[in-house]
Parts: C-alpha cells; structure tokens; sequence
C-alpha cells in the first residue's frame, strides 16, 4: 500500500501509485492533476526524492507535475527526470512509443517523449540556465585544463547547441536535442 504521509500530501486518491526513485501517483483525468493543491510537508516526509503526479492529457497524450520539497524544489516547472520515468509508463499503457506530454505547473511546458529500447529521448524547448567555465588546471598551465560549458536555446532545426570544450582527459557527452550535458572524466 502506499505510505499514509503520500495520501495526506496528495488530498486525493490516485487510482494506481508506483514507486522507483520517486513515487509515481496516476489520476484518471487532467483536471485533477492540475488542480491538485498538495501539502509538501507531507510529501517532504517520504523515503523518496519526489512525487510525481500525472493524468490522462484532453489534449496530450499524458499531463504531469512534479514536487520535490526535500530537495527544497516546491514544484519543478518541468522535469525531465520526470518524464523519463512516465515515458515508459504511458507507452505501454497506451500501446505507443511517441507520446506528446505537457507539465502542468504554473509555468508548465510541453516535452515530446519517445521510447527507445531502454532510454527515452525528449525534446523541448531549452532555456539558457548556466554558462561557465571550470578550470581543470592542466599540467602545462591553466589554459590546457579549461573547459567552456554552455546550454543554449534550440537552433532553428531545435536542436540544443552546446558550448566550446578543450580538455584532451575529459570527455564531454551531450545528449542533444535535450539541453542536458555532462562533463566527466
């Protein structure tokens, strides 16, 4: 069953909860998603990051938000976490691999989500959040261990532009059009 302190957080009856790195709370319709008014003190309580609370779309395939008070995320504008969890759920309810979905929160956003395999490709538009540069301090001077990192709205084609990188031991990994980037060794 699921844990009382999701019920009480969630002032409604899901008609299924799963659980993984988050809890995953399904609703029968869009309106109860987005006019879910959750206590976060209850859903902070939780063994897990997050809730995620998602719903048929009316106009989409699949609606959700996502909360995360324990990391002191009140509610993610749109999570793309999120729905690499709901992706593979909504595929196979819906017997598609391709799905259109939109986050509902107060600024909301719409993701195209497309099962592949094991991963799940999403793309959407892309807001600039960081610039920066992380000085590695290579072993002939500064400038050999720089690496430039950047996340850049969607070129005309939307796909994600990502920055400069100089660093011959690191690697750099974009998994364009997403407007995600990982920089490791």
């Amino acid at each position: 069953p699921p844990p009382p302190a999701l019920l009480e957080g969630l002032r409604q009856t899901p008609t299924e909860v799963w659980a993984a790195d988050d809890y995953i709370a399904v609703f029968a319709h869009e309106a109860i998603v987005r006019s879910l008014a959750p206590n976060l003190a209850k859903f902070a309580e939780l063994d897990r990051r997050g809730v995620i609370v998602t719903a048929p779309g009316d106009s989409v395939d699949f609606v959700s938000r996502f909360f995360a008070p324990k990391l002191g995320v009140p509610e993610d504008p749109v999570t793309g976490s999120a729905h690499c969890a709901l992706t593979p759920y909504w595929a196979r309810r819906l017997g598609k691999t391709d799905l259109e979905a939109r986050q509902v929160s107060k600024r909301g956003g719409s993701l195209r989500c497309q099962l592949q395999a094991d991963r799940v490709l999403l793309v959407g538009g892309a807001v600039t959040v960081l610039v920066a540069e992380i000085d590695l301090g290579g072993p002939f001077g500064t400038d050999d261990g720089l690496i430039a990192a950047g996340i850049f709205p969607p070129n005309k084609e939307g796909v994600t532009v990502h920055s400069r990188w100089k660093a011959p031991t690191h690697s750099l990994v974009s998994t364009t059009p997403t407007a995600h980037t990982v920089l490791s060794p």
